[in-house]
């Protein structure tokens, strides 16, 4: 049985903190981070979890595990569409996945934030209500740092709040 110096997970798991390493703890990317985890769940069953989680603005919480087997040394991850478990016996491919989400984070926060202030608007606040709102998203200081905006979310988002309250 393979253990926690696998070179595969080794791999994945210095690749993954190269990737994490240059946005760690921005807002902007949600304050991305990892978590590893090594577990047993039998006498001849170890797994390692790699939990990548990140905030929305708000406070959402979003998160992606890659499970590590390591008796087959094999990877398992979610397939985003099918909700499928995938296997995998090098990390290549979810390694790509992952620097795409990454690089997706400031988009995916941002949608987010247009959300909602489309839900705002229906729910018929004003638009100095939202205004005091993203105001207040951005000097956040909670548990939850990636809950928080920047100062670049807060401009995108009063943009899109002006077309939106024309």
């Amino acid at each position: 049985m393979a253990d926690h110096t696998d070179p595969a997970l080794a791999g994945f798991l210095d690749e993954t903190t190269n990737l994490l390493t240059p946005v760690s703890g921005l807002v902007g990317f949600g304050n991305v981070r990892m978590k590893v985890t090594r577990t047993t769940l039998d006498s001849d069953r170890t797994i390692t979890n790699c939990a990548i989680t990140y905030e929305s603005p708000g406070g959402s919480t979003n998160q992606i595990n890659v499970v590590f087997e390591h008796s087959t040394s094999q990877f398992r991850v979610l397939n985003d569409e099918s909700g499928e478990e995938e296997l995998f016996s090098v990390s290549t491919p979810i390694v790509a996945k992952l620097a795409q989400l990454i690089q997706d984070i400031p988009r995916i926060r941002m949608d987010r934030l247009k959300w909602d202030i489309d839900r705002w608007i229906a729910d018929g606040k004003s638009r100095a209500q939202i205004l005091m709102t993203l105001s207040r998203m951005l000097q956040a200081d909670s548990g939850l740092r990636g809950g928080g905006i920047t100062q670049d979310e807060l401009n995108e988002a009063s943009r899109y709040l002006a077309q939106r309250m024309q």
